[in-house]
């Protein structure tokens, strides 16, 4: 994936593979990739590695976000890393009223830690696993007290969606297609290999 950074402050560290993105924990920037055909799949997988180092999260921390407030495009797709240090996918699809798909983990992720997230969808489902196992999360309370199922079935892909793919932040609350404002900005989050698949990757 080729990115741009926005705002200043991003670096390169030692990562779990090879060199890996540092947001500044100011949390004053991120990566913005430009939107690709490429991307609208009609199933796939999304994978990513991730490490943090703050145990007492202030909110939710943007992973991956190829996603715009409301549901005009069908595929909107996010990864967070939850104030409660569970990781929760949404992915969405175009409706009147919005309807979006949950799959979170059921305990936290351990801190100081490499953790290899993916999330397969298309036909078969959709499943999420953190480091290898599934999530098996059956429900989860976001910020605003509101809690989402993570149980509710999903056959469909990331197609339809024009938004760009950012790193590091959500893009929950943008525009369609502008990728702005990016919120929840995952300052001290460090992330590696970063790969969206048009198939499962043989491992």
């Amino acid at each position: 994936l080729d990115g741009t950074a926005v705002g200043d402050g991003l670096t390169f560290v030692p990562g779990d593979l090879g060199q890996a993105l540092r947001i500044p924990t100011d949390a004053t920037s991120y990566v913005q990739v430009a939107d690709s055909p490429a991307f609208d799949l009609t199933a796939g997988e999304i994978e990513l590695r991730f490490r943090f180092g703050d145990a007492a999260l202030a909110g939710d921390l943007g992973l991956l976000s190829r996603d715009a407030v409301g549901t005009a495009t069908d595929g909107h797709v996010s990864l967070r890393l939850g104030h409660d240090r569970r990781v929760v996918l949404r992915i969405q699809r175009m409706s009147d009223p919005s309807e979006s798909v949950f799959r979170c983990t059921a305990d936290p992720v351990a801190v100081d830690d490499w953790h290899t997230l993916s999330a397969a969808f298309g036909p078969d489902g959709l499943v999420m696993k953190v480091d290898g196992v599934p999530a098996s999360g059956t429900s989860w309370v976001d910020t605003n007290a509101v809690t989402v199922d993570c149980t509710v079935a999903w056959d469909r892909g990331i197609a339809g969606n024009d938004n760009p793919l950012v790193l590091g932040a959500l893009t929950v609350l943008s525009s369609e297609p502008t990728g702005l404002p990016a919120t929840n900005l995952a300052g001290g989050v460090e992330l590696d290999e970063v790969a969206i698949w048009s198939s499962a990757p043989v491992r």
